[in-house]
């Protein structure tokens, strides 16, 4: 890949599913004093629940937990305050499901829980690096491999967020190579045969995606060194109230 052909060091793709009435994956970040939460959601098409509910319910759990000093970058603080989110779903909604990854991201590490198949890396030198893990029929005892991006089986959610059901979201924590972007995509992006690539970060494909199609990449240094939000779109909420807050024992 050529210098011309690099990503941006930073950006955002949300485009609704060539298959799909209404773009229903959805983005959020929390910003805290020296670090990045990072919360990603691709609402099931056949188990729905409204987007705006989900979204108003997850930031407030987070607003109530930083309120009780509950909030810590430990992961059983993070898995109390999602099991908290889920509570907060039951009480509102009789059903729905939901793919979800919420991580904890500074210079060098990533650290949080998945239940679906939204997944986070890194991109460095031009290449992709899928590293959380993805929960589908396809791969209950293996990895997955790009050769089960065509089974019918990925499409079968071994775990999820499904009201009204025990949420058991799986931890997962890796380092950041220096000089390397973050990235977290829905299977809409990541499984496509024309988007699931470091080349469509650099032009958009001329195919529509099928599934809503989600990615976000950036570089944590950076995004934390500058003083105002520089990632920007209509689908992207960036809360920055808590940028002063220190999360770390």
């Amino acid at each position: 890949m050529s210098v011309a052909d690099i990503a941006q060091p930073e950006g955002f793709i949300a485009l609704p599913g060539s298959a799909q009435l209404l773009y229903d994956d959805a983005t959020v970040i929390f910003r805290f004093k020296d670090l990045l939460l990072l919360a990603m959601f691709d609402i099931s098409t056949s188990r729905p629940l409204p987007k705006d509910l989900l979204l108003t319910t997850f930031k407030a759990s987070i607003d109530d937990a930083i309120a009780r000093s509950e909030l810590a970058t430990e992961p059983v603080s993070l898995l109390n305050t999602l099991q908290c989110f889920a509570g907060k779903l039951n009480e509102q909604l009789s059903g729905g499901c939901v793919s979800i990854t919420v991580a904890f991201i500074d210079a060098q590490r990533v650290w949080g829980y998945c239940a679906g198949d939204v997944r986070m890396g890194y991109m460095r030198e031009g290449a992709l690096n899928w590293l959380s893990p993805v929960h589908t029929a396809a791969n209950v005892f293996v990895p997955f491999t790009d050769e089960l991006k065509s089974s019918s089986n990925r499409h079968v959610l071994t775990r999820c967020l499904k009201l009204h059901r025990a949420f058991a979201p799986e931890y997962f924590q890796f380092d950041l190579p220096d000089d390397s972007q973050i990235v977290c995509a829905t299977d809409g992006f990541w499984c496509d045969l024309h988007w699931g690539n470091p080349q469509s970060l650099v032009s958009e494909p001329s195919q529509r995606p099928f599934d809503d199609c989600t990615c976000l990449w950036f570089n944590p240094s950076a995004l934390l060194a500058k003083a105002a939000p520089s990632l920007a779109h209509n689908e992207l909420q960036f809360i920055s109230q808590y940028d002063h807050l220190e999360l770390r024992a």
